[in-house]
Formats: structure tokens, sequence, C-alpha cells
């Protein structure tokens, strides 16, 4: 099979036993499926309809057939599996909800990439879910692919299996055809439904969910993206993985470029796949984010919290998660000792893989001792040290130097042994090879990510402080080398200056408090929207972001520098015409330009007001806006012939 896949192309799910996918499993689902239904074979499910209200299947004692054989009527030479359920049949001849041999019966879900609809297969006559891309980019159409042919390898009770891959044809001019897939439609809620199970029976499903992830391990593809909304629990408590749309392939598959890009729940993320260590994420980066899972199922919270995804990353990387016993003191002891190995910043202190996870909760609940010991006295000391390692340096010292004061003072005399040196049984010297670097590129783009994640936390709206003159174009100098160093980065970094600018638009538009408090927040705004666009000039991605940012760095700069109004009343002779009149250079309109007048609103600015008389000329007065307080009124007397004008402020 091909890589990419024409119009009307579609990707069958091999049933047959010489599926290289398939993979052998001691586990199984309960002996009927979660509906209730008797399986018959492929993943597929027949629901046995109910009988029809007035029909019946026992003899008419009236008649003639009674006791005997019964009569076959017209319409019973159709089976009661081809009958629509009534929540299809009521589209059953809407052309707009077919899609082949599917009806589609309401969207049950929707998210940035894709929306799910629950159809009803006619062929099969079976219940399924349709995922349709709502995008049509063809990196967004590969990665929708690549999920299709990765889901379709696994095979295992505990993962949502896919039954088809197609493109629908547009059924309107000017309408794009739409990529699906169609998978088993599993009738239940997700694990961040499912907090209030009871503790052993969380442990027991989170075991399964496990071995579903180890089968995946085993199939070579990483899910990347493991979290409680990826996981389906039925009503017999039976749970599914689900959504392998960001998932990698362990050996292949690396030339879709979408595998390295940074995406993912920031919560839910492994320290290295948060610091874009590309080359990091294998099967041990989703044991820790099914350690994240566990952790927020029991403690119904997160394991990080933040403002943002970048203060989240920040803490995933830097910070341990509180205690689960002091979210939830019913955990048991041995079970925050389990979460807390899978989620280990480190990955040589984590499960080696899914199967050792599953291994030590399946000793917990057989009352076995468990694996996981929690972190040891000398990690525990690491930890303090790197956060006050002065007194400890200072207390090694006195140590050091008191072991020395004392084996100087009781040392015995020293005599040399004799070596005596057998030139035969010298080793060769042991060479190690440095090992080669298996991809420059994704280092380089690694190298490159983590020093934009320190850019961006001082140019983050929420922590920046102005006063940094380099911080602009050591930003700009940095996102000029991304189109060589780090392509793959381009959405991510999009992404950023898109979130930024929001809470910055978003603050703006929630300005509140007197004129004063007004004027500093807008001030901040503007110095911060300076930093902002000096950073992304001549980075073309950026230009519609910045076209709106300097937008509202406009309107912000009008309240920044918003001094307040004065009001003037004019009262000069001989019936002087008042023929211009501006404040900070700006015109200000006269309804009636002879006085006496009173112009009432003008915004404080320096002033100026040129006065005009046919037989006097002309001549022109200046207030400087120091001299102006806001709401006041200033009055203007005197005489054309006059050197000076009188200017006072009136009570």
């Amino acid at each position: 099979m091909s890589d990419t896949m024409g119009p009307g192309d579609t990707i069958k799910v091999p049933d047959g036993p010489d599926d290289k996918g398939n993979l052998d499993v001691k586990s199984g689902p309960p002996s009927t499926s979660p509906t209730g239904t008797p399986s018959v074979g492929g993943g597929d499910t027949i629901k046995q309809e109910e009988p029809k209200s007035g029909s019946s299947t026992s003899s008419n004692p009236g008649s003639k057939t009674a006791g005997g054989t019964l009569k076959k009527s017209p319409s019973s030479s159709k089976s009661h599996l081809d009958e629509i359920p009534q929540e299809a049949a009521q589209f059953h001849e809407d052309p707009a909800r077919q899609l082949g041999q599917y009806i589609l019966v309401k969207q049950i879900g929707k998210g940035g990439m894709g929306a799910v609809w629950k159809a009803w297969d006619k062929k099969l006559t079976r219940w399924v879910a349709i995922k349709f891309l709502l995008v049509s980019e063809e990196e967004d159409v590969l990665r929708f692919q690549r999920e299709a042919k990765l889901a379709a390898r696994l095979r295992h009770p505990n993962i949502a299996p896919i039954y088809e891959v197609g493109e629908a044809p547009a059924t309107q001019a000017g309408q794009s055809s739409r990529h699906y897939l169609c998978m088993e439609y599993i009738d239940g809620q997700t694990m961040a439904g499912a907090a209030n199970l009871p503790i052993p029976e969380l442990l027991d499903i989170f075991m399964k969910v496990a071995q579903g992830i180890e089968a995946a391990h085993k199939a070579g593809v990483v899910h990347r993206d493991l979290k409680p909304a990826n996981v389906m629990l039925t009503s017999d408590k039976w749970p599914y993985v689900m959504d392998f749309g960001l998932a990698k392939a362990i050996m292949a598959e690396s030339s879709i470029s979408v595998s390295g890009a940074v995406m993912g729940t920031p919560a839910y993320m492994p320290p290295e796949q948060a610091q874009g260590q590309l080359d990091q994420i294998d099967a041990q980066s989703d044991v820790y984010s099914l350690g994240a899972t566990m952790y927020a199922v029991f403690c119904k919270k997160q394991p990080f919290t933040g403002q943002n995804p970048m203060e989240i990353l920040m803490k995933v990387c830097k910070e341990d998660p509180i205690s689960m016993r002091t979210h939830n003191p019913e955990i048991p002891e041995a079970v925050e000792k389990i979460v807390l190995k899978a989620m280990a910043k480190e990955k040589a202190d984590r499960y080696p893989s899914s199967q050792a996870l599953a291994d030590d909760l399946k000793r917990y609940l057989s009352n076995q001792e468990i694996e996981a010991k929690g972190p040891s006295s000398l990690k525990i000391a690491a930890k303090k040290a790197k956060k006050n390692v002065w007194p400890i340096v200072v207390g090694g010292l006195v140590i050091v130097a008191g072991s020395a004061i004392g084996y100087l003072a009781f040392r015995k005399p020293y005599d040399p042994p004799v070596v005596v040196k057998d030139p035969g049984t010298e080793k060769p010297p042991v060479v190690i090879k440095e090992t080669p670097v298996e991809d420059p590129a994704a280092k380089k783009a690694s190298e490159w990510y983590s020093a934009w994640f320190k850019l961006a936390q001082e140019l983050d709206f929420d922590d920046w402080k102005p006063g940094d003159a380099t911080l602009a174009e050591r930003i700009n100098q940095h996102l000029k080398l991304l189109k060589t160093d780090a392509p793959i980065r381009q959405p991510d970094v999009h992404d950023w200056f898109d979130r930024q600018t929001t809470k910055a638009e978003t603050q703006f538009s929630r300005l509140s408090g007197s004129g004063e408090e007004k004027r500093v927040v807008a001030s901040n705004l503007v110095k911060w929207y300076d930093v902002v666009m000096a950073s992304a000039k001549d980075v073309d991605f950026l230009k519609r972001q910045m076209d709106g940012a300097a937008k509202v760095q406009k309107d912000a700069k009008l309240i920044a520098n918003y001094k307040g109004s004065v009001t003037l009343k004019i009262l000069v002779g001989p019936f002087a015409e008042v023929t211009r009149l501006t404040t900070g250079g700006k015109a200000v309109t006269l309804k009636d330009p002879f006085g006496p007048m009173m112009v009432a609103g003008i915004e404080i600015g320096d002033l100026e007001i040129e006065f005009s008389h046919p037989s006097l000329g002309k001549r022109t007065e200046k207030i400087g806006a120091a001299q102006l307080k806001d709401g006041k009124t200033y009055q203007i007397n005197g005489n054309m012939k006059d050197a000076k004008l009188l200017v006072e402020e009136l009570p």
C-alpha cells in the first residue's frame, strides 16, 4: 500500500490471520460486548431488536395454523437484521446524511482538527463512529491518514479498532472532499468522568489501559497524547484507548514533519516532550503520560496547572507534583508510589515499559509487594541541595576538614607496598566509541526550541517586565533562524504569538478604574507591544498578528497619552473671530467661531488659539499643557490691541 491516498481510496482493516499487524493477547474483554450484544467477529456486533408493539411470536389460537406451521407474510422476507433503528431511520432518505454505506445520525464530538458523528452502518447493521477531518491542508491530511494507518495496525481488546478510512466526494459545487475514518462506536464516558469509582476498580481499569498501550508499543506506535479524555469507559467498565492522532511510529514515518511538532496536552506531557527533545520521545514517554492520567483521575485535578500553556510546561520540567494524598487522603500510599514512579522526571527512574506498570498495579491488587519504592533519601537530599546548596557546602567542608585533622593526628607511619608488575598481564586499553548523532536535524531543532522556550518566558504577556533593551533584538535574531534550524516549530511559534496578542487585546478591552489607572495599564500595553512588534520584525508568518497588534497599540496610545479635558471661555474683543484652535497639533471643531464663546471637552495638550479681526489683524495665543488641569475651566480675557491676553483658571 502506498503512503498516500487518492480520492475514493479506502484502507480496509484486515481481519484474517495473515495480518502482520495483529498481536496475540492473553487478556480479553468480557464474554459479551460492552453493549451486551453477542460478538460476530472482526469487531462487528449485531444488536438484537426488541419486538414491535402488537407483534407476537406465539401461535394464534383462532388461526388454522395454530399448533402447526406459521404462515409467512409477504413482509417477513426481509431479515430483522436489515432493519434500521428508529434513530437512524429518520435520516435514511436525507441525501446530506448519506456517506456510502453509512447514515450520519448525530454529531457527538468536535475538536480543532475533526468532528465525530454517530452513524449507522447499513451494510453490516451496526453503530459506528465516523471521524471527519475539518481542515484540508496537505500536512493535516497526511497526519489524519497516518493516524488511521498507525491505529489500524493495532489489535488489542483495550484499543478502539479502526474499520475503514476513506475520502467522501463533495456534495455541492465549490465544496472540497472530506477525509474520514470509521471506527467502533463506544457508548460510554471518558475517564475524566469516572473519578468516583472505587480505587481498586480504577486500578484494574488502568491496568488494562497499560496493557493496551504496551500492545501499541510492541507494534511500534507511541501514543503521545494520553490523558483522561482519550480513554473511553463503557457502562461495563471496560476501557478503550482512543485518538492516535498525535501518535509517532517508533521505527518509521520519520519523513512526515508533523511527527516532530510540539503537540499534545501540556499537563500530561513528559518533560522530554515539553522541552522539545524529539529524539527522546519513546514508549517511556507514554508511561509518564499514563501516570499523569492516573494522578488526574484519582485527585480530580491535573498534576500541573497554570494560567497559560507555557507556565504549565515550565512546571512539568522543573517542579514535582503536589502529593496526591494532599488532594485525596483516601489514596493508599502504595498507589501514590506507583503513580509517582510512572511520572518520574528522569526516564531511568520510571517504569521501563507500560507492561511493567501494569504488572505493579496487578501486584498491588493481589496484595503483593510492589516494585515502586518512592524516592530514596539520597535523591531527596539532592533535590534539597539544588534549592539550598550553601548550607550543604559549608557542612561538607566542616566534615572534610574534621576528617583530615583526625587522620593526620592518628595515622600510622606509611610503608609503601612493593608492587611487582607483570608485563604479560597488561590488558589493552578499552576504547569507548562515541555514539553518533542519529538525527542532526532533530537535534538542531531541539536546541533551537530550548533557546526559544527561555526567550518566550521573558516576553510572556503575564510575566514581562520593561527594562531589557536587548530582548526584542535577541528574539528577532532567533526567529530568523527558524526556517533553517527548526521549520517544524513554525506552527508552535505562530500559536504562541497568537495567544499572547489575544491576552493583550483582552486586557485592553477590559480596561477599567480611574482615568489614571487606565493610563498606566495602557502605557504598559504600548511598551509591551513595542517589544513584541520589534521581536517579530520581518518575520513573514507573524505579519497578521503584528498588523492586529499595531491597531490595538494605536488605540492604547490614545488612552495612555490622554491627560483629561478642559473648557475654554473666550472673551476677547472687539468680537474677534477664532480662525484656528488646536490641542496637541489636532484641530478642534468650532460651531461658531465668533466670540464671546465657550468650548467644552477640549483634550489637554499644548493649546494654540488664532484670533482674527478685519482691522486689527491676527494674533496667536498659546497655553502649555502643563498649565492645564483635568476638568477645569479656563477663561481668556483681553483686547486684540493688548500686548498679552489674560488666562485664568475659574473656580
